[in-house]
């Protein structure tokens, strides 16, 4: 897939309304499987979406803004395999005290087959140290999660709240009929108070079944800037991809090591509209993909 930071509380909005909408999309930005076998269960929760979800509470009760997103992502696989071509429409709905409603619609084609993903997910304050959000997923090729559910929590700390801990539950059910999952993230995300900048990180352990395979996955993120200028965010995940392919016998299952590393760049060109950029560098056993991301947005 393609998710004013600074002293003030309140600057983080503009972070949350960058960000919230692929918490939406959890399962578009998926954890990749062999090209060999594309059948795979589905992905693991993506490691972008936990550090994506993190913003304090005070910007889900501050914003009030909306905006929309438009673009399109290109890849090549290094083991002669088709590139991946896809594209997107997403919003971000503020409604104050009421919350943030995010939602995501992708046209994707992987591994020869062609899907749509949709995705919705509602954030919401609890109270003022703590804040949940909660998404459903579905999609209609077998490498997207015919239905998927996400449910987290977040808890502010530290007399300025710029500590925020984190745990999300997934539970999806793949396109290809057979494969299940269930996980869990923990995430952390400190925001400085004399810089605009954030630093997350996180653990996701991923259970897939059949085969009741386990894996997990680490990841960190580091993003600058402030609303309305830009934001520059680096991102690295890396751990272990697993399944039991089907028809497949327990002690079977695949296995395998893989990182992925992302860039991208948001950039305000007017007080409401602007473009973001972005790359993808993913390497597992099996094959390489570098990819690229561009798309515009508006505030209104």
């Amino acid at each position: 897939m393609r998710m004013s930071l600074s002293v003030s509380l309140f600057r983080p909005v503009g972070l949350l309304l960058v960000t919230v909408c692929a918490g939406a999309a959890l399962a578009a930005e998926a954890a990749d499987t062999p090209a060999v076998a594309p059948v795979a269960a589905t992905p693991v929760v993506p490691a972008a979406t936990a550090a994506e979800t993190t913003a304090p509470v005070e910007a889900v009760a501050a914003a009030t803004s909306h905006e929309i997103e438009i673009g399109g992502s290109h890849a090549g696989l290094s083991d002669g395999s088709a590139s991946w071509r896809d594209g997107y429409v997403k919003g971000t709905h503020g409604f104050g005290t009421q919350g943030t409603l995010a939602w995501e619609l992708d046209a994707q084609r992987h591994f020869g087959e062609q899907g749509t993903l949709g995705s919705i997910a509602y954030t919401r304050d609890l109270s003022p140290d703590w804040y949940g959000s909660a998404g459903l997923s579905a999609g209609s090729a077998s490498y997207m999660p015919r239905v998927r559910t996400d449910l987290s929590v977040y808890r502010k700390w530290l007399e300025r709240r710029q500590l925020v801990t984190g745990l999300g539950l997934m539970w999806s059910r793949s396109g290809d009929g057979v494969h299940h999952d269930r996980a869990a993230t923990l995430s952390g995300s400190y925001y400085f108070a004399d810089l605009p900048l954030v630093a997350q990180t996180g653990v996701v352990v991923n259970t897939s079944s059949p085969g009741s395979v386990t894996t997990r996955r680490w990841f960190g993120a580091v993003t600058y800037g402030q609303a309305r200028h830009y934001y520059l965010t680096l991102r690295h995940d890396v751990g272990h991809e697993g399944y039991l392919p089907a028809g497949q016998e327990a002690g079977r299952a695949f296995d395998f090591y893989s990182r992925v590393t992302t860039a991208s760049w948001r950039q305000w060109i007017t007080p409401r509209m602007g473009f973001v950029v972005g790359g993808e560098h993913y390497v597992n056993p099996y094959y390489r993909r570098q990819g690229v991301t561009a798309g515009l947005f508006a505030d209104f």
